[in-house]
């Protein structure tokens, strides 16, 4: 009969604990980190939601398409930042036994549907604000500046508070906050053009500029969301480094069956099967030097290894073909 270890945590770790608890571990180790991204999130989700009703306001005051285009965006940005919020707090919560990785992909998926209300919003901004290029009415210049000043230091306070994040939502939410920073910047140079020269057309044209700016970047992180949440490799580059590291573990006689895969764009999760002639000791010690190679090029990784003996046919029907050493 053909002897096998199969994806054992006990004989990985060096002793004996269940695979519910290896989750409680890693959670263990990301609450910290976890804790400070609740309270970031909820730090920009009062500012936004207090700068936004004063854009609204301060936008039908100053008559201005280009605040109101900010308001629009910022008031997408505030629904988001407290979706974002709620799901973040989901994803604290460990394994169950309903989800034996714990909630954490509810963190992606509030990264893509932020993505895609902040899409809407600046669609929506476009649609008003080119026609008004050719009538862009009478927008008051010292309460666009005025406004401006403000949202600059807001949205670049909140994006400080996100900036160090490293979830695929806070990186989501914190781009869109700089940008919204950059934006504020743009509407304080049209405002003194505005009081100033008269140039009444600058403020509906900085408007779409500001739309199209936001659409071009967040897509990109849009779509890499959506690639993560369908379990792409979060990072091929890294996935050819693991790769060529195995190639040269000593003892390895092939491997196969490699899948890697993003739980929220920071903790990721590797299998692999591992095709080798050692047995008890020297088995155990190539399966930690593994599990190390995973970490230093992975960093936060879920590591599931199967172990089999040469001759043996793979139980996953898995093409075994490629990675022969």
């Amino acid at each position: 009969m053909k002897k096998k270890h199969s994806h054992d945590h006990s004989h990985s770790h060096g002793h004996s604990h269940s695979a519910l608890d290896h989750g409680h571990h890693h959670m263990h180790h990301l609450g910290g980190c976890k804790g400070q991204s609740l309270k970031n999130i909820g730090w920009a989700f009062l500012l936004n939601l207090s700068f936004t009703i004063i854009e609204i306001v301060g936008g039908l005051l100053t008559q201005s398409v280009a605040v109101l285009s900010d308001a629009v965006h910022d008031a997408g940005d505030t629904i988001s930042l407290g979706f974002a919020y709620f799901l973040e707090k989901k994803a604290a919560g460990g394994p169950t036994a309903q989800f034996s990785y714990g909630m954490k992909r509810l963190s992606l998926l509030s990264s893509v549907i932020s993505g895609v209300v902040i899409t809407l919003g600046s669609a929506i901004v476009l649609w008003e604000a080119i026609p008004r290029i050719w009538d862009p009415g009478e927008p008051k210049g010292a309460g666009m500046m005025g406004l401006a000043v403000l949202g600059i230091a807001m949205n670049g306070f909140a994006a400080l508070r996100l900036k160090h994040g490293a979830t695929q939502n806070e990186k989501v939410l914190t781009w869109h906050l700089l940008e919204d920073a950059l934006g504020w910047a743009s509407v304080l140079v049209g405002g003194a053009l505005v009081y100033f020269f008269k140039w009444n057309w600058i403020d509906p044209l900085l408007a779409v500029l500001i739309s199209l700016w936001i659409v071009r970047n967040v897509l990109g992180l849009l779509f890499k969301s959506i690639s993560l949440f369908l379990q792409a490799t979060p990072d091929p580059e890294q996935k050819v480094q693991f790769t060529k590291a195995l190639e040269k573990v000593e003892g390895l006689q092939s491997f196969h069956d490699l899948h890697l895969w993003s739980l929220d764009g920071e903790s990721h999760v590797l299998s692999v099967h591992l095709v080798t002639s050692l047995r008890d000791g020297p088995l155990l010690k190539l399966k930690n030097h593994v599990r190390e190679i995973s970490t230093s090029i992975l960093g936060h990784v879920h590591t599931t290894i199967e172990i089999e003996y040469p001759g043996e046919d793979c139980p996953d029907n898995c093409d075994v073909s490629g990675h022969q050493l």
